[in-house]
C-alpha cells in the first residue's frame, strides 16, 4: 500500500473510546508448537473482527505506537527442545483473509513489545507476513485497517503456519578453487546494438553447433519478446521475426513489433527448447501476466507457422509467471510449465509438436487445469531426461512409466496447505508418468536459496542443482546421482552435501545458472561482487561493481566415489573483466519499483555447451550511462571441455582489426528472406580497427566488401513498419574507470538514400537520446546511434575503407593505455533522424534493423598492433610473436508522435499493444 499518513483526524480519542481499545479474536489465545524436521507443518486459526473500517494508519500508526483500534490475539509458540536452533530453522507465516474488500495490515509483536514482523501490502482480500526462528514465548497478532473500507466492523480469519527444516551443517566450503588462467572467454559478442534486455537465454543446436539462439523479454507493455539466431559460432546474431506479408505465420500481425511468434502478445517472459535429434525449436512468450504463448518452429527460426502457435496454453487459469519450456526429444510431445505464485506449478502438455488448440494439462489429461505441485513461490528451471540413464529414455520400456521430469522450485513450505515441499526452501518435483503426478523433494541444505533455482542433467541423467543462498550470499551445487542409493526408485531424493563454488573473494552472489555434459562435468555461472555488502540490494556504486563468473569442474561426482573426496576442484574465471553492473541488485521482485532498487538487469542469465562441451555465456550488461542492458554473449576460449573425449577450448583471442566473413550481410531476411536474399556489398562489414591518431584524435576504420555508392541502398523502402531511408555504420565499444564505473561510446558514418558521401558522427551512449515507445514514452527501450552535433568527427572514404576522426576529448578522453571492451562494428538500415540529439525518440515500433555485425574484440590503445591479417580463421591460434605497436591505425587489410500508432501495423498486431497489460517486470521505470 502507499505509504501511510502518520498524523491523527481530530476527536480520534473519541472514536477509540465509543469502540473500545480492542476487539476480542475467537478464540483469544492459542498455542502453535514449531514441528520437527519431516514432519507435517502445524496450524492454527482464529476468527476476528477489526472495530473499525476507518484508515488507521497502519497496525502501528507509522511511528511504532500500538493501534487501539487493532485486533488482538495472543500465541504462544513452543519448539520441541531449548537446542532446537542448533539444527534446524523454521518459519512461521500468518495469512489473513477477508470477505469484505478491504485492505487490513498484520503486525506481530513479541512478549517485550519488539516488531517482529508485519504485512502491509495493498491487496484487498487478505494479507501475509512472514518471521524464521521463532523463540519459544507468546508473541501478539495485530489486525488493522490499511486503508479505508466500506463496512463499519470488518471480520477476517486468519491462519498461521509453521514449518521447519534441518540446518545443513555439512555443507562444504570449498577451499581448493582455482583461479586459472587457461581458463578464459572470448571478448562479448552484442547481440543487438539497438535493443536493450535483460533475463537473457542461449542455446546452441546439437544438431549444427555453429548454430546458437538467444532470446529476451522486452516488456509485455510493448509486446515484444525476441529471439536472435547466429549462425557463424556465437560470431554475429540476426534477429528472427516473421516477414509481415507471409499469411501462413499471421506475419502482419508482427508489423512493426519484429517478434518470432506474430498472433502472440507477449514480451513478459521469454524461453525457448531445442530438440536435440532434429533441431525443432520451442519458444515461448509470456503474454503479460494473462498466459503463456508457445510457438514450435521446425526450420530453425525461419518460421512459426499459426497452426504450431498457441497464445494461451493454459487454457482455464490465470495471473501466470515465468514459463520453462521442455519436450521428450524425438517425439512430438513438448511441454510448457508455469506457475501461479502461491497456488501452484502448472504443467501444460502438447503431443502435437504445439498444434494449436492440442495443449492440455499434463495431470488432468484435459483442457482444465489444476496445480501439478502445490505451493510453488516461485517455479525454477525445468529439465527433462532425454538421455539413455536410467530415468531417460529407457525408462519407457516399462509400462505406465515415462522419462523424468524435474521441476525445481522455491516452495512455499507451510504458507499453503498441501504444499508439495512442506519444508520450504529449494525443492525438486518429480515425475515419472508423463507430467500426470510428481513426488517432492527438498534439497538439504539449500532453504535459504534466492530465485532462481537452476538444475541440470548430465549426458546419463544426474541431476545438479545450483543456487545463491540469501543467508550466506554464496553459490552452492549440490548433486543427485541417477544411480545413488535411493536415487534409482525415487530421482532427487538422496543429494550429496552442497559445496560452495563461488569465488572466496566474492561477498556477494545472485543468479546462479547451470550446466552438465559428461558425469561429474559440470559449469556453474553467478554474478558476483567484491563489494563490501551484507546483501545484493545493499551494494553502492563505486564499490567495484558485479561481474559475471564460471565455476567449472570435471570431477564432480567424487563425494560418491569409493574413496570420497570433501569436495570437487574447480576452475573458476571471469567471463568478462568489464563490470556489468555498478550499483544494488534489487531481491524484492516487482516491489522493486516501490523501493527504487535496481532491477534493470531483470531475474537471471543463463549458460549452456556446444556439441565440443564448450561454454557458451549469455548475460546482460548494464554498466554504462543509461543504466540499461545491452546484451552480450561469450564463448570459452581455453580450458576443459565438459565432455569427455572431446578436445579443451582453443580460440585464438581475438584482436584489432580481426577479420569478418564475407557474405553475410544478406537483405531482407526476415521469414524465409534470407535463404533467397543476395549479400550488399555495401552492408558487408569485414573489419574493424581502432586507435589513436595522434594524442588528441581517435580513429575508426570499418572496411566493406564495397565502398562504392553507399547511398544506393537495398531497393526495399520499408521493412514492415520501419522505413528503409538510411544506412548507418555504428563502431561501439565499453570502457570502465578504476572504481568499476562503466561507459559506452560510438562513432558512426550516415549515408541518406540517394546520398553521394557520408556524414559522420560520435557520442556517448545515453538516455537522452534514447529510444522509447509510443506506449512507455518515458522508458528506454534501446538506442538509434544519431550523432551529437557538438562533436567534430570528421571522415572521409579510402578504397572500401570508412576513416573517422574523432576528439578524444569527446570520447570520455580516450587515450593509449585505456582498455576498451566489446569493440564491434554495425551495418544498420532504418529511418532518417527526425527526432535532434538529446531527445527520446518514440521509434520501439519502427526500429532500426542490423544487417551486418563484424566480430568484437577487447583491446588495449597502444598495447598492441591491428591485425592485417584480414582473410586468417578467427578461430586459428595465434602463434607469431606480435610486433612493437605503433601509435597510429592499420587498416584491415583484404517519427512517430508520443501518442500515435506505429505507421503500417496491421490490425491484430495493433490489438495486441492496445490491450497489453503494463507491468514492472523489466525496469524500475517501466511498472504495473
Amino acid at each position: 500500500m502507499n505509504a501511510r499518513r502518520v498524523s491523527l483526524v481530530a476527536g480520534f480519542g473519541l472514536l477509540a473510546a465509543a469502540v473500545g481499545v480492542s476487539s476480542a479474536a475467537t478464540p483469544s489465545s492459542s498455542t502453535l508448537a514449531i514441528p520437527s524436521p519431516g514432519a507435517a507443518a502445524s496450524q492454527v486459526t482464529w476468527d476476528g473482527t477489526v472495530p473499525i473500517a476507518a484508515d488507521s494508519g497502519g497496525c502501528d500508526q507509522g511511528s511504532g505506537v500500538p493501534n487501539p483500534l487493532a485486533d488482538d490475539t495472543d500465541l504462544s509458540i513452543t519448539t520441541p527442545s531449548a537446542s532446537f536452533y542448533d539444527t534446524a530453522t523454521s518459519t512461521v507465516t500468518i495469512k489473513v483473509t477477508n470477505t469484505d474488500s478491504t485492505d487490513l495490515d498484520i503486525l506481530v509483536l513479541d512478549s517485550s513489545g519488539n516488531t517482529v514482523t508485519s504485512g502491509t501490502g495493498s491487496d484487498t482480500a487478505s494479507e501475509t507476513a512472514t518471521f524464521k526462528d521463532a523463540k519459544p514465548g507468546t508473541y501478539t497478532f495485530e489486525v488493522c485497517v490499511g486503508t479505508p473500507g466500506t463496512a463499519a466492523t470488518v471480520p477476517y480469519k486468519a491462519v498461521v503456519t509453521a514449518a521447519s527444516t534441518a540446518k545443513n551443517s555439512a555443507a562444504v566450503v570449498l577451499s581448493n578453487l582455482v583461479d586459472d588462467k587457461a581458463f578464459s572467454f572470448t571478448a562479448g559478442t552484442v547481440v543487438d546494438p539497438v535493443l536493450f534486455g535483460g533475463e537473457p537465454g542461449v542455446h546452441v543446436d546439437p544438431t549444427q553447433g555453429t548454430r546458437s539462439y538467444v532470446d529476451w523479454p522486452v516488456s509485455s507493455r510493448t509486446n515484444v519478446g525476441v529471439l536472435y539466431r547466429s549462425q557463424d559460432d556465437g560470431l554475429s546474431y540476426q534477429k528472427r521475426y516473421a516477414d509481415p506479408s507471409d499469411l501462413g505465420t499471421a506475419g502482419a500481425a508482427c508489423t512493426g513489433r519484429q517478434v518470432p511468434i506474430c498472433i502472440a502478445g507477449g514480451g513478459g517472459d521469454t524461453n525457448t527448447s531445442i530438440d536435440p535429434t532434429n533441431g525443432k525449436l520451442i519458444y515461448t512468450s509470456q503474454v503479460a501476466l494473462a498466459n503463456e504463448a508457445v510457438g514450435v518452429s521446425s526450420d530453425h527460426g525461419e518460421t512459426f507457422p499459426a497452426s504450431q502457435v498457441d497464445t494461451a496454453v493454459g487454457q482455464t487459469v490465470t495471473g501466470v509467471d515465468r514459463q520453462w519450456p521442455g519436450l521428450f526429444a524425438g517425439t512430438h510431445t513438448v511441454f510448457t510449465g508455469f506457475h501461479v505464485p502461491l497456488a501452484g506449478y502448472y504443467l501444460e502438455r502438447n503431443d502435437h509438436d504445439g498444434a494449436l488448440g492440442s495443449w492440455y494439462n499434463a495431470g488432468t489429461g484435459t483442457p482444465v487445469d489444476k496445480p501439478n505441485i502445490v505451493g510453488v513461490d516461485q517455479s525454477g528451471s525445468m529439465v527433462i531426461d532425454n538421455t539413455q540413464g536410467i530415468h531417460g529414455i529407457p525408462a519407457e520400456k516399462t509400462p505406465g512409466t515415462s522419462r523424468a521430469i524435474y521441476v525445481g522450485f522455491l516452495s512455499a513450505g507451510g504458507l499453503v496447505p498441501g504444499a508439495c515441499a512442506a519444508g520450504g526452501g529449494f525443492a525438486v518435483g518429480v515425475s515419472l508418468d508423463g507430467g500426470k503426478t510428481f513426488t517432492c523433494h527438498n534439497i538439504p541444505g539449500a532453504q535459504n536459496a534466492r530465485s532462481f533455482t537452476v538444475l541440470s542433467l548430465d549426458n546419463v541423467g544426474n541431476l545438479y542443482a545450483a543456487w545463491a543462498d540469501s543467508a550466506t550470499q554464496k553459490t552452492y551445487m549440490a548433486i543427485a546421482p541417477a544411480g545413488y542409493k535411493n536415487n534409482v526408485k525415487a530421482p532427487a531424493s538422496v543429494w550429496l552435501k552442497p559445496v560452495v563454488v563461488s569465488d572466496n573473494a566474492v561477498k556477494v552472489s545472485i543468479f546462479a545458472n547451470i550446466i552438465a555434459g559428461s558425469p561429474g562435468r559440470v559449469a556453474i555461472g553467478y554474478y558476483g561482487t567484491s563489494a563490501p555488502a551484507g546483501t545484493p540490494d545493499l551494494v553502492k556504486p563505486g564499490q567495484g561493481g558485479w561481474l559475471p563468473y564460471v565455476a567449472l569442474t570435471t570431477n564432480g561426482l567424487c563425494q560418491a566415489d569409493a574413496t570420497p573426496c570433501a569436495a570437487p576442484s574447480f576452475h573458476e574465471a571471469k567471463i568478462t573483466d568489464k563490470p556489468n553492473q555498478d550499483d544494488n541488485i534489487c531481491t524484492a521482485g516487482t516491489a522493486c519499483a516501490a523501493t527504487m532498487g535496481n532491477r534493470n538487469l531483470a531475474d537471471y542469465f543463463d549458460l549452456t555447451i556446444d556439441p565440443q562441451g564448450h561454454l557458451v555465456s549469455v548475460w546482460s550488461d548494464a554498466n554504462n550511462a543509461t543504466l540499461y542492458p545491452y546484451v552480450k554473449v561469450a564463448y570459452q576460449a581455453s580450458g576443459p571441455s565438459l565432455i569427455v573425449g572431446k578436445p579443451n577450448a582453443l580460440r585464438a583471442v581475438r584482436g584489432n582489426g580481426i577479420a569478418d566473413a564475407a557474405g553475410d550481410a544478406k537483405y531482407p531476411f526476415y521469414g524465409t528472406t534470407d535463404t533467397t536474399s543476395a549479400n550488399d556489398p555495401r552492408l558487408d562489414l569485414r573489419g574493424t580497427t581502432v586507435g589513436m591518431k595522434d594524442s588528441a584524435t581517435f580513429e575508426v576504420r570499418m572496411k566493406l566488401t564495397s565502398a562504392a555508392s553507399l547511398g544506393t541502398l537495398p531497393s526495399q523502402t520499408v521493412d514492415g513498419a520501419t522505413p528503409i531511408q538510411q544506412a548507418r555504420y555504428v563502431t561501439r565499444w565499453d570502457t570502465m574507470e578504476a572504481n568499476g564505473h562503466g561507459h559506452a561510446y560510438y562513432v558512426e558514418a550516415t549515408v541518406a538514400r540517394g546520398a553521394s558521401a557520408p556524414s559522420f558522427g560520435a557520442a556517448e551512449v545515453a538516455n537522452g537520446d534514447a529510444i522509447t515507445s509510443p506506449t512507455g514514452p518515458t522508458t528506454p527501450y534501446g538506442t538509434d546511434y544519431r550523432p551529437n552535433p557538438a562533436v567534430a568527427a570528421t571522415g572521409h572514404i579510402t578504397g572500401d575503407t570508412i576513416v573517422i576522426d574523432v576528439p578524444a576529448s569527446a570520447l570520455g578522453k580516450v587515450h593509449d593505455g585505456e582498455r576498451l571492451f566489446d569493440v564491434g562494428s554495425y551495418a544498420i538500415l532504418g529511418p532518417t533522424d527526425v527526432v535532434p540529439f538529446g531527445q527520446m525518440d518514440p521509434a520501439l515500433f519502427s526500429l532500426p534493423v542490423t544487417v551486418d555485425a563484424s566480430p568484437t574484440f577487447d583491446v588495449t590503445l597502444g598495447a598492441e598492433p591491428a591485425s592485417r591479417a584480414v582473410t586468417k580463421h578467427p578461430h586459428k591460434p595465434v602463434t607469431k610473436p606480435r610486433k612493437p605497436h605503433k601509435p597510429s591505425v592499420t587498416p584491415p587489410g583484404g517519427a512517430l508522435a508520443a501518442t500515435g500508432v506505429p505507421v503500417g501495423l496491421g490490425l491484430t498486431g495493433l490489438a495486441l499493444i492496445a490491450g497489453a497489460a503494463v507491468i514492472g517486470r523489466r525496469r524500475k521505470v517501466d511498472t504495473v
